[in-house]
């Protein structure tokens, strides 16, 4: 069964599972709140300044009826001027007034090229840039509006546009009498197009365009819109893991518990321990801080990994990367197991960087590798005991006889037919970077413990170093997340993280536990 699980996961890559819904929506805009907050008091300040300084704008209209008349006869040959209904003549009619002549008349008899720009180009697009004529509705009437940064001067140039548009409706209507025939003249003089003006423009009082107060409403509900979108855009590219939930998505087991960041105190330092033996003395308190807090953090994080399902339980414990606090779970696993009265041998299985001898055994100069090397060495002989807590420790030894590479090699069955008589042990191994060790470990161990650290591995990370590393997937137990901010997860609205973080009660309600 567990070699078919083990096959399964060498043919089955991971890939990151997030889930992308309305939850996940939420935590990250209160995640990533500083956005919401900032660019909404900036847009605020960006259009007050606006509103204060920017150029006051009038905008004065005049109306024109515009109709389309044509000339009409009746049985006795007389003619009269009958309204002809024309659904493009007013869009046409649009278009001649804003057309390029009509817009030369006004700019020369106004004199916006002198206020504009030196060049006629410029002083036509300042004065298209605040023209605005359209129909009003689905009548024939006609409205003419400039908008200017004078009131008056915008009622001037409004009129002088009505008044150029006049004329050339004058002007055009000779030309076509003077084409007809002398006795059809004074009769086409009151057909074709005809613009009579409803009201002319007058200088307004009050601004044109939106109002500050509007402008500065749109500005702050615009910037928590685009706040909002930069919060999700860096949640989405952000794949740190923060939360028990996100170690399920990504890994498919369950987080054992959180650990948050510990306070280390310094060592208590001692004289030298007696040969075969080590002290936690000189090590950092972190190492064991279960002895001094069982039923803290760590020690509820490491009891259900400790807590072994039969005798003689192999456990490796690693992480993705250095520096995430693996040897400190490793330790605290290891004396959790000692105190439900398990025999326990801590093994440093770092060849690369052997943290936990050079904190708890520095002086020991024999240790695995010794041991691998000599086939008439015996477990015992490189073995050290903590006479408090009763723990074994098998330090890492000097590499000069055997590199890395040997330790999960065939010769590692000799330390685990010496091993019997230990309940549990428990390998501080290399992170899962080293993939080469963590494949074949794989084979020799029944659990894999990863440790976590918090805010700092991204499920992408995770996934692609547990790719490398094979079977490990197979024989994960769980994970534990490290060094983690208890008050962000709970602000953050983590079920898991706020239960979890109840524990820190267990041990305030109570005494600290006595050391073993």
């Amino acid at each position: 069964m567990l070699e078919a699980k083990i096959g399964a996961a060498e043919m089955a890559p991971l890939a990151p599972t997030t889930v992308y819904d309305w939850k996940w929506m939420l935590k990250t805009l209160l995640r990533y709140r500083l956005p919401i907050l900032i660019l909404p008091l900036v847009c605020l300040v960006a259009a007050v300044f606006y509103v204060q300084t920017r150029p006051p704008q009038y905008t004065a209209a005049a109306t024109l009826n515009v109709t389309n008349l044509r000339l009409s006869s009746s049985d006795r040959d007389t003619f009269y001027a009958e309204a002809l209904f024309d659904p493009t003549f007013i869009e046409t009619q649009i278009q001649v007034i804003a057309s390029t002549p009509i817009a030369y008349a006004v700019i020369a008899d106004q004199g916006i090229a002198a206020e504009a720009a030196d060049e006629v180009d410029g002083a036509l697009r300042a004065f298209r840039a605040g023209l605005n004529v359209q129909r009003l509705g689905q009548s024939s009437l006609v409205q003419i509006a400039f908008t200017a940064t004078d009131a008056q001067r915008a009622a001037d140039v409004a009129n002088a546009v009505v008044e150029a548009y006049v004329e050339k409706l004058l002007v055009d209507r000779e030309e076509t009498v003077e084409a007809a025939s002398s006795w059809l003249r004074d009769r086409l003089r009151g057909v074709g197009a005809q613009a009579h003006v409803v009201s002319p423009a007058t200088a307004p009082l009050d601004k044109s365009g939106m109002g500050g107060t509007t402008i500065v409403a749109l500005a702050v509900i615009g910037g928590g819109f685009t706040g909002m979108v930069l919060s999700l855009l860096l949640g989405f590219l952000d794949r740190r893991i923060r939360e028990p939930e996100q170690i399920v998505a990504a890994i498919g087991e369950i987080c054992l518990g959180i650990v948050p960041r510990l306070k280390q105190k310094r060592p208590k330092g001692g004289g030298q321990p007696a040969p075969g033996s080590f002290s936690f003395d000189a090590a950092s308190s972190l190492l064991s801080e279960v002895s001094s807090h069982p039923s803290g953090a760590m020690g509820q994080s490491v009891r259900a990994a400790a807590i072994a399902p039969s005798r003689r339980q192999r456990i490796a414990v690693t992480s993705t990367f250095a520096g995430e606090g693996k040897t400190t779970i490793a330790s605290n696993l290891a004396l959790m197991a000692v105190r439900t009265g398990s025999r326990v041998l801590l093994v440093d299985a770092n060849g690369y960087n052997s943290g936990l001898s050079r904190q708890l055994a520095p002086q020991a100069e024999r240790g695995i590798f010794h041991f691998l090397a000599g086939s008439e060495t015996l477990l015992s002989d490189v073995v050290l005991r903590d006479t408090r807590t009763g723990l074994h420790l098998l330090p890492i030894g000097s590499g000069d006889t055997v590199g890395p590479e040997m330790l999960w090699s065939d010769r590692m069955s000799r330390l685990f037919e010496q091993a019997e008589d230990y309940d549990l042990i428990v390998f501080d191994m290399p992170p899962l970077i080293a993939s080469g060790d963590l494949r074949a470990a794989a084979s020799f161990v029944d659990n894999i413990l990863l440790v976590i650290a918090w805010n700092r591995v991204s499920d992408t990370q995770l996934h692609a170093a547990l790719n490398l590393a094979g079977t490990v997937h197979a024989r994960l137990k769980g994970a534990v997340l490290n060094l983690a901010s208890l008050t962000a997860l709970e602000r953050w609205a983590s079920p898991e993280a706020s239960i979890i973080a109840q524990q820190r009660s267990l041990t305030r309600s109570g005494k600290p536990a006595k050391k073993v």
